[in-house]
């Protein structure tokens, strides 16, 4: 038997190398989609940051932009990554019976406690210290 020749009678090298094409180009698929998910959610976490930042919600207006706009970006990065990994667990089949109004309330609650840290954090450094500017 040569090198060419397989023991397996139904070897075919052009249904094989459609597979490995279709396989590879699967997993190109379901990496751009990855990235295009990472993108989305970094284009929405900057742009709402930015807008934020430029209304100086909830009186941050106090603060210089770049300032304001790390600490909004941060926060919901922050409470966004935190829900990405919550809502799956708490909308999962096994809390099916549980009304959704619950589910939103243990979702919210669950989030906001890496948020809560995340404006700890922010408030405990120097320049973003709400003793420094006066907010509501």
């Amino acid at each position: 038997m040569s090198a060419a020749q397989t023991t397996s009678g139904d070897w075919n090298p052009s249904r094989n190398a459609a597979n490995v094409i279709r396989e590879t180009w699967i997993k190109g698929l379901c990496s751009l989609r990855i990235a295009s998910d990472i993108g989305r959610f970094c284009a929405i976490v900057i742009g709402l940051g930015l807008i934020f930042a430029w209304l100086g919600v909830y009186n941050t207006g106090n603060l210089p932009f770049y300032q304001r706009f790390v600490f909004w970006s941060s926060t919901m990065a922050v409470g966004a990554g935190a829900s990405v990994f919550i809502s799956p667990i708490v909308w999962c089949p096994r809390f099916e019976d549980v009304p959704a109004i619950f589910k939103i309330g243990i979702a919210a609650a669950i989030i906001s406690i890496p948020v809560t840290i995340t404006l700890m954090l922010f408030f405990s450094l120097d320049p973003w210290s709400p003793s420094r500017y006066v907010m509501q």
